[in-house]
């Protein structure tokens, strides 16, 4: 500041310099009689002032731009004042958002090696190479790899031996998920909505959640898919290796995608606010869902097949469709599935996640590595201790932290959210209601009805496309397929596939949705009969009440 006095004294000019240095010799006294020339001189020395301090303003002001844009460079070159260290910053990150993976099955481990009698294992300790099993996921390990949430999967092999017997046990695995939850309580928080996955942060504990893998668990009933709903299934893998018999698995090399009931299996779970996860399913059903489901769906543990073409990954055109679908993919570390090989890298994981960025976007990836229901595991991601090394290698290679956060849990949690904006909202299309109806068309066997089209008695017609055609007892009450309705949840009645057994005289009912208890009791009466069908054919009225 002095050098810049100095600086504006030497460029006055010589005029103003004498006059300054006479004023200063001078007493006021003295220089009375030369007002007039004073009065100039300070004219000028007050414009020449005014001019350097306006200098020294603009040089002031750059100075402080110049500061200012330093610091915000500094401050984004490490992440909003993060360490420039990949593996810190994923560190840091990750204690901020910590992980929500979207399937691990630790519950089929405790089923498979301790008869789900968890007083045998305790999972404070690094179970590590302990009790004869090579175990990826316990407490510790949880914490060291910041995971903030899970979805435990609740699992029975579709060929397993009494398979019959599969709804049971999809509820013992259910039952040792809510009671491993319950051991550690200062651990785990059990969730069910996305609002107790964000609420397990602050707790810090780890939000866990229950995944159905299998269709078959709910024994192609809706009403037991509402009652696995209620017990805390957040989502049901619609296939495991094996078809369900409304949907086609990854295993099946055919054109068939979901039947009709699978449809409405999807839109069931869409009004309960239930993910569907469509790992495991074909193309075609991959397809079918996309193009029937109004909720987002996941892929909970399923990677690119553009790098692995291994049929249980997700294909290039079915990933262009996931922004329209708002889901996401979360994606499995099987060496099978990442390297199409029994070894894989944490950099090949990563690969997967750059291709589905490519193609769907980074709002549509997530994380389900499949801890504990694989038996081999990429180097660098050996159990779940390690999701910050993975984090960090998209950080380094150019990931934002906005991402990281997005890939770590926001992506699951936004899915979560609207999906459960759906529920309880009335869906217009293939649902069933009853409805007094006359039979127009009716062909086939002498005791039985193909209804192909319905009028209602007011006059209304409408047309039931042959998908939807179905068989129906004579002379009884039945209800049609009304696919230009809405209705109510508690409208909701359809008896599905009433059809000869084995081109006999007999039918069965397979589906019943929310009968009244009299309806029902009546319903069941006829089942237990399976009493020939009666009559010749002929128009038929039929009515609900």
């Amino acid at each position: 500041m002095l050098r810049l006095l100095r600086r504006s004294r030497n460029s006055m000019s010589d005029e103003e310099s004498d006059a300054l240095d006479a004023s200063q010799l001078l007493g006021s006294s003295d220089t009375a009689a030369d007002e007039s020339p004073s009065a100039a001189t300070i004219d000028s020395r007050r414009e020449s002032r005014r001019s350097h301090f306006v200098f020294l303003g603009i040089i002031l002001a750059a100075a402080v731009l110049v500061l200012v844009v330093g610091l915000s460079v500094g401050l984004s070159s490490v992440g909003g004042g993060r360490s420039s260290d990949p593996m810190t910053r994923a560190e840091d990150l990750l204690a901020e958002y910590p992980v929500i993976d979207g399937h691990n099955d630790l519950a089929y481990e405790l089923r498979a090696n301790f008869k789900n009698q968890l007083g045998d294992i305790d999972l404070l300790k690094n179970t590590s190479g302990q009790y004869g099993v090579a175990w990826q996921t316990d407490i510790p390990r949880l914490r060291a790899g910041h995971v903030g949430g899970q979805f435990w999967s609740a699992y029975m092999g579709c060929g397993e031996p009494h398979r019959e017997d599969a709804t049971r046990t999809f509820l013992d695995q259910m039952d040792v998920i809510k009671r491993f939850v319950q051991n550690y309580t200062s651990t785990f928080l059990w969730a069910t909505t996305s609002k107790d996955m964000e609420l397990a942060v602050p707790a810090n504990k780890i939000a866990s959640l229950i995944g159905v893998e299998g269709g078959h668990a709910i024994s192609s009933s809706l009403g037991t898919l509402r009652q696995l709903y209620e017990l805390g299934a957040r989502y049901m893998t619609l296939t495991h290796t094996c078809n369900t018999p409304w949907a086609h698995s990854s295993t099946d090399t055919t054109s068939n995608g979901l039947t009709d009931f699978g449809r409405r299996v999807v839109l069931e779970m869409n009004r309960l606010g239930m993910l569907v996860d469509i790992s495991h399913v074909n193309n075609y059903t991959m397809s079918d869902v996309l193009a029937t489901s109004k909720a987002p769906v996941i892929f909970s543990h399923s990677s690119a097949y553009a790098l692995c073409n291994n049929s249980r990954n997700v294909p290039d055109n079915i990933l262009m469709k996931m922004p329209a679908n708002g889901g996401v993919v979360m994606v499995n570390f099987y060496p099978g599935f990442i390297n199409c090989s029994s070894t894989a890298s944490l950099e090949q994981v990563a690969d997967h996640i750059d291709h589905i960025c490519s193609v769907a976007g980074v709002d549509h990836i997530g994380i389900g590595a499949d801890y504990d229901g694989i038996d081999r595991v990429p180097y660098g991601l050996e159990d779940v201790s390690k999701y910050p090394a993975l984090f960090a290698e998209l950080l380094r290679r150019g990931y934002s932290d906005s991402d990281v956060a997005k890939v770590a849990r926001l992506n699951i949690i936004r899915v979560f959210q609207e999906a459960e904006e759906f529920v309880g909202k009335v869906i217009g299309t293939q649902m069933m209601k009853t409805a007094k109806v006359e039979v127009t068309r009716m062909v086939l066997h002498p005791h039985v009805l193909k209804v192909s089209s319905i009028r209602h008695t007011d006059g209304r017609s409408l047309y039931i496309p042959p998908a939807f055609s179905q068989y129906v007892k004579r002379r009884k009450k039945y209800l049609c397929h009304d696919p230009e309705s809405s209705c109510r949840v508690g409208d909701l009645v359809m008896i599905r596939s009433c059809q000869p057994l084995n081109k006999r005289k007999h039918f069965t009912v397979a589906e019943i949705l929310d009968l009244s208890p009299a309806h029902r009791a009546e319903i069941e009466r006829e089942q237990g009969r399976l009493g020939e069908l009666e009559g010749t054919p002929g128009t038929t009225e039929g009515s609900s009440s």
